[in-house]
């Protein structure tokens, strides 16, 4: 079952300006963490609101166009991982240089079907699972 939240009061602070990284940020004006649900997994989230239970906890997070909100997969999760940990295990030493191949432009990239809504669409205060 996919994980459903009720916007409890909704923020209209600029995320992008609250210091912090791309998962947490800090708002001063209320003095609390905002945490962007949407460039984790599902997983992660629940983990977060359970760590949470009985506290107002402050996310941010969009929607896909089924109304569902966006995760990041937790496949693409796991490549960056394994990509990861093998750039780790190479060396200088280890790498070989390739040939510099010139390949021509790029036809656009086809339209995602479930991309959600652009990032000014983002929805962010305080939540509940009902």
């Amino acid at each position: 079952m996919s994980l459903h939240l009720r916007l409890l009061n909704a923020c209209d602070k600029d995320y992008e300006a609250m210091p912090g990284d791309a998962r947490r940020r800090f708002c001063d004006t209320c003095g609390k963490h905002v945490h962007d649900i949407s460039t984790g997994t599902e997983q992660e989230a629940r983990q977060l609101l359970a760590e949470n239970r009985g506290r107002r906890v402050c996310v941010r997070f969009a929607r896909t166009s089924s109304g569902e909100i966006r995760f990041r997969a937790a496949a693409a999760v796991a490549v960056v991982a394994a990509a990861a940990a093998s750039l780790a295990a190479c060396s200088a030493a280890d790498q070989v240089t390739q040939p510099t191949v010139q390949v021509g432009p790029l036809p656009p990239a086809p339209p995602k079907p479930d991309a959600g809504p652009p990032d000014d669409t983002y929805f962010v205060g305080d939540v509940t699972e009902p």
